[in-house]
């Protein structure tokens, strides 16, 4: 429930403003690689219902989607679609949870490489 808690407060904290920077953009799609892989790893410990799993991805990949019409730069767009594509699978069928978790973890840092 804590965890249910702290997330929901993360989502409500970022905000609705869309950064227009492309290191604020890979900060931002950092951030959010990384609460998906908070998610993943909630669901491969069997912590989050299935309807939390969807609706949560669901937020985040909206967060994406709100991004990406400002994203200009390729790098940036690129980690922006891994980090999408992966957050679909944890929403749509989430078989691998803990390959999930790895794979948004390793996007995450990707995306903080790119802030430097």
């Amino acid at each position: 429930m804590k965890f249910v808690a702290l997330t929901l407060c993360s989502l409500a904290l970022a905000g609705c403003l869309v950064p227009s920077e492309p290191s604020k953009q890979a900060e931002e799609i950092s951030s959010i690689s990384a609460e998906g892989a908070l998610l993943a790893h909630g669901v491969a410990e069997g912590g989050v219902t299935d309807s939390f799993t969807r609706v949560h991805a669901e937020a985040l990949r909206k967060k994406l989607s709100e991004l990406e019409p400002k994203v200009q730069v390729d790098a940036v767009s690129r980690v922006l679609r891994d980090a999408d594509a992966s957050l679909a699978l944890l929403q749509d069928d989430p078989a691998a949870p803990g390959l999930l978790e790895q794979r948004l973890e390793r996007i995450s840092k990707r995306a903080e490489e790119l802030v430097k």
